[in-house]
């Protein structure tokens, strides 16, 4: 058994689709308004948000593991569907 109660070759590690949705909606985001990276102020684990707000002209946004997830597979259908911005 290795610390904390952990078998030695036991993965603690989420499985990749929830490693990525989960690191990207705590990081700082681009602000909605003036496009300038933010900063995060607040992170609720257990809600799974994350609140910003701009550096640059104040504004206060809300980002989340749901809105992140929405975001993500509406980029790969247009992906994949050819509509790409």
């Amino acid at each position: 058994m290795g610390l904390f109660g952990r078998k030695k070759g036991d993965s603690a590690k989420a499985p990749e689709s929830e490693r990525r949705t989960y690191a990207r909606w705590m990081q700082p985001g681009r602000c909605p308004n003036c496009g300038a990276i933010g900063q995060v102020d607040r992170i609720d684990p257990k809600g799974k948000m994350a609140e910003h707000r701009c550096r640059n002209c104040g504004t206060d946004w809300v980002n989340s593991e749901e809105l992140e997830t929405q975001r993500f597979d509406e980029y790969r259908r247009k992906m994949l569907d050819g509509d790409a911005d």
